[in-house]
């Protein structure tokens, strides 16, 4: 069982003077954490090191919400995909001129520049590793903004190994269509893909924020109609896998699920995937699931566990909002803590 490095990084969604220099040192701390964790990932020895970092502590809340407001209709767009690259690489755009990006607001120009450099930054030293980074998704008001960049990364970053890995939230109802678009266009453009499979964590706002401003609820009416679309989603993947492609689909299948788990392992076995397949991984976070870590590294499959690190004042708040964002994941606590008390009863009665 291996480790993804996670530098907690909390996000500025206060909206004032947007060349607020105080701001933007907060975004360049942000970026030199992920930096960081890069540089530690790779001195793990891990021969797959992974780190995760979120695209939204690199700039300002309200900048990603104004682009996702109409990057969606651009996404798959190569003339707009190469604007933001050259952004990264440190040469002036003017993102009001392309094709679709009229409403960008263009007093805001340096700014999003700014933060585009900051990824920049990531993608070279993401060239000069063999660290697989994975970038979080969080919520739909900023969501295709975070899909549109990281799609960008993968352009530059996955030319000779699938290096950049986005999250794919299987609660939301476009997520599959998401997925089968974003999969044809890697293909298309010769590009590996890199996917993070999750069922999702911002159920309760994303719920809230649709009564509230009346829209319709994104996510699926059920925990069955989401395990259906994970598992959707994951025989997309697992076929792709299944090809061995030059640049290969990878799926890191993050999911504390039981029946996912045996679902995944069935599928791998139908479609002759090997256990140890460098192309499918399995993730749970720290001090949750770990008899189902366990038990998949026993059985040979690659198994990490997101492991939060840094200063503890730093720690405790990402600490403290993950465990608001994932209260569903606490209903298997107490049969996690049964399975516990078993094996020390078993332990302690073999010592006697």
């Amino acid at each position: 069982v291996a480790s993804i490095l996670c530098v907690p990084m909390e996000t500025d969604d206060t909206v004032d003077n947007c060349n607020n220099p105080e701001k933007e040192r907060f975004f360049d701390t942000n970026a030199a954490k992920v930096l960081s964790s890069i540089h530690l990932s790779s001195q793990l020895g891990d021969s797959l090191a992974m780190t995760q970092f979120r695209i939204s502590a690199l700039m300002a809340g309200d900048l990603t919400k104004a682009v996702s407001r109409f990057c969606a209709q651009t996404t798959h767009n190569s003339q707009v995909l190469a604007g933001l690259t050259d952004a990264m690489f440190g040469r002036v755009v003017e993102f009001s001129k392309l094709p679709g990006w009229a409403s960008f607001p263009q007093e805001r120009n340096e700014e999003f520049a700014r933060g585009l450099q900051r990824l920049g930054k990531i993608k070279d030293a993401l060239e000069n590793s063999e660290v697989i980074l994975l970038v979080d998704a969080e919520y739909t008001s900023i969501n295709p903004t975070l899909r549109l960049l990281a799609l960008c990364l993968m352009t530059v970053c996955n030319k000779q190994s699938t290096k950049v890995f986005y999250t794919y939230q299987a609660y939301l109802k476009i997520t599959r269509d998401n997925l089968q678009q974003d999969l044809e266009y890697a293909s298309a453009n010769k590009f590996g893909f890199g996917v993070k499979l999750v069922r999702g964590a911002y159920l309760v706002p994303e719920r809230q924020s649709a009564r509230h401003l009346g829209y319709e609820d994104p996510v699926n009416e059920s925990f069955e109609l989401t395990s259906s679309s994970y598992h959707s989603c994951l025989d997309l993947l697992l076929k792709h896998v299944a090809l061995k492609q030059p640049l290969p689909v990878r799926v890191m299948v993050a999911s504390h699920n039981e029946d996912t788990m045996r679902y995944t392992m069935s599928r791998m076995t139908a479609l002759d995937i090997p256990r140890d397949s460098c192309s499918v991984f399995f993730g749970q976070l720290y001090g949750m699931a770990d008899h189902v870590s366990f038990t998949l590294g026993h059985l040979g499959y690659r198994v990490y566990k997101s492991i939060p690190y840094g200063p503890v004042m730093e720690t405790l708040p990402y600490l403290a909002r993950r465990a608001q964002e994932n209260k569903a994941i606490l209903i298997n606590a107490r049969r996690e803590r049964k399975l516990v008390a078993k094996a020390l009863k078993d332990r302690l009665t073999l010592k006697a």
